[in-house]
């Protein structure tokens, strides 16, 4: 009994190692479909930020109080099917709203995404102890004017439409010990099954020999 509790409580604790970011997924097709002209408009003439499958992933950081971040998204490989996985600590609670903008020119395998980020409960002003501060030691008001939020942003392909193609590996694998597993676990019982016919044999021969 003790041993199972604690096997349970081990498996907690890994869920609640696991459960340490907090994860957007948007998933999307091509040819994407045509924005708002007004969010057309708003796209940057120059986007610095770019994304592409080949890269791992990318770290960036944006503000709460910023108008979005633009990325430059490179898909550039033979899939129509897409997914973006963005990931930021649980410490930092933040909604974040992805907007996806075709690039106006059709030869271009790319398209622009524009993350938005702002807090998921709304600030509510309240006195601080720096209020009582006198003037001169008072910290400077404009180090708390920002919220800034570090995220993790992976863009991959979707296999067969529904697979990201980091996960077939994972997938084969599975599928592989499946298959091992149906094809000797028959063969474990036939031997478990043969000592055990052995076992009762030997034993009926040493009752007839007494």
């Amino acid at each position: 009994m003790q041993r199972c509790a604690c096997i349970i409580f081990l498996y907690f604790i890994a869920l609640v190692a696991l459960v340490s970011a907090d994860t957007e997924i948007r998933n999307f097709r091509l040819p994407l479909p045509d924005p708002p002209l007004a969010q057309t408009e708003s796209v940057p003439t120059q986007v610095e930020t770019i994304l592409s499958s080949s890269q791992r992933q990318i770290v960036l950081n944006v503000s709460t109080y910023d108008s979005g971040r633009w990325i430059n998204l490179i898909l550039d490989e033979d899939y129509r099917a897409w997914t973006i996985r963005m990931s930021w600590p649980a410490s930092q609670p933040t909604k974040f709203q992805l907007d996806l903008v075709p690039n106006p020119d059709p030869n271009l395998m790319q398209a622009f995404l524009r993350i938005a980020a702002k807090p998921l409960s709304p600030t509510m002003p309240h006195p601080l102890l720096d209020d009582w501060y006198p003037a001169r030691a008072k910290p400077d008001a404009r180090s708390f004017e920002k919220l800034e939020t570090t995220f993790q942003l992976v863009l991959e392909p979707l296999v067969f439409g529904f697979l990201p193609r980091t996960a077939v590996p994972t997938v084969l694998m599975i599928v592989v010990s499946l298959l091992g597993s149906s094809m000797a676990v028959p063969s474990i019982i036939r031997v478990i099954e043969s000592l055990r016919l052995g076992d009762v044999g030997a034993k009926d021969e040493r009752t007839k020999v007494e």
